[in-house]
């Protein structure tokens, strides 16, 4: 999933999506969890570690781990 540290569930829980977003200029992941075939939870981390608070990224700024970064995302 591109992560260097495979993500540890919550009991039953199951990693079903795992993308890179932009929020503010700043990356961030999003993982997607589910338990018995039902969403169970969001986890959106910062991907520079800040401890500053973010919101949530637009849609179109969200992309899988293995696409390439785009034009905006590199400026």
């Amino acid at each position: 999933n591109g992560l260097a540290v495979e993500p540890v569930p919550r009991k039953g829980e199951r990693l079903i999506s795992d993308h890179l977003a932009i929020v503010d200029g700043m990356g961030v992941g999003l993982m997607l969890f589910e338990t018995d075939a039902r969403l169970g939870s969001l986890e959106v981390y910062s991907c520079p570690g800040t401890d500053q608070p973010f919101g949530l990224p637009e849609i179109d700024t969200i992309r899988p781990i293995t696409a390439p970064l785009t034009e905006r995302e590199r400026d």
